[in-house]
């Protein structure tokens, strides 16, 4: 019986680890989202950024042809 007893112990001490990995690597995958939503955020603010720069360049270059 002491045996049987063991066995569930370490069956059930397995089981949280299990459950306990597999929470972390959810939240993994869920941080992992967030930084690749952030970043395509920034590489969007950028190309807008860039493309302001480019209109005003092209609005000074024509200031300059007047």
């Amino acid at each position: 019986m002491r045996v049987k007893g063991a066995t569930s112990r370490i069956k059930g001490a397995t089981l949280r680890i299990k459950g306990a990995t597999l929470r972390i690597k959810d939240a993994t995958a869920r941080i992992k989202g967030a930084t690749a939503r952030i970043k395509g955020a920034t590489s969007r603010v950028k190309g807008a950024t860039s493309r302001v720069k480019g209109a005003t360049f092209e609005f000074r270059g024509g200031m300059m042809k007047f």
